[in-house]
């Protein structure tokens, strides 16, 4: 039986400090769209309410289903290729898609008009839509993950652990939406409303890229001695 961790041992831990850096990206990156997606869908892109609301709720609960999705393909990731490389590339995975899509999703009508064959020139809006639920559901897949290795580190005292990590995620939510806007203003004085929002939705995405790489670094706890860095349990000879 494992002895508790002092709260020193815990907050001196390089991969708990690790996992929350990594978990404030994430934050950052959510909250953005919590706060300013309806904005951004309404008063850059001119879209009527009722129909950005509705593609707000809609991409919301898509990252909902990432989540719940998540729980088990992280599962599925670690008994394939162990506890570490299974988690690292759920990640590593999740939040580089993530920012990709939702780069897609801001880029969306320079992609649509250099790709006429598509026929997509009067669904903007809807490829919008689409790429950044898909971001959202994305990212959401890490959330298991990031709470999983949180409470791992923190062995009988996962719960001071666990809210260690939370309170660096909700930092960098408490960023996103002060610095988005500023970001967004600076940038419209020079190239317009709409270039500065693509700017400051394109430093979330370079956020969630760079959080995802952080678990190059993150090497989970895998509670079992016999295991190799991998967290995989060889096999009896």
């Amino acid at each position: 039986m494992q002895a508790r961790p002092q709260l020193r041992e815990i907050l001196l831990n390089h991969t708990l400090w690790l996992v929350t850096l990594s978990y404030a990206a994430y934050g950052y990156f959510q909250y953005l769209f919590f706060y300013w997606l309806g904005y951004y869908f309404k008063e850059v892109l001119g879209i009527p309410a009722p129909q950005a609301r509705w593609a707000n709720t809609w991409i919301m609960l898509t990252m909902g289903v990432g989540m719940a999705v998540g729980g088990p393909l992280t599962d599925l990731a670690s008994h394939r290729w162990g506890v570490v490389r299974g988690r690292r590339t759920v990640v590593m995975v999740g939040m580089g898609l993530g920012a990709v899509l939702g780069l897609a999703g801001v880029g969306a009508s320079s992609i649509v008009a250099n790709l006429p064959s598509l026929g997509l020139d009067d669904h903007v809006f809807l490829v919008t839509s689409i790429c950044i639920a898909l971001s959202m559901a994305s990212v959401g897949m890490c959330e298991g993950v990031f709470w999983t290795t949180s409470t791992d580190i923190g062995r009988g005292a996962g719960g001071t652990s666990g809210a260690f990590m939370n309170t660096g995620g909700n930092i960098g939510g408490l960023i996103a939406p002060v610095l988005t806007p500023f970001v967004a203003d600076k940038v419209k004085a020079s190239y317009g409303e709409g270039a500065g929002w693509q700017v400051a939705i394109g430093l979330a995405c370079v956020v969630s890229a760079v959080g995802g790489l952080i678990w190059l670094w993150i090497v989970p706890p895998t509670g079992d001695t016999t295991s190799d860095e991998n967290g995989q349990v060889p096999a009896p000879p």
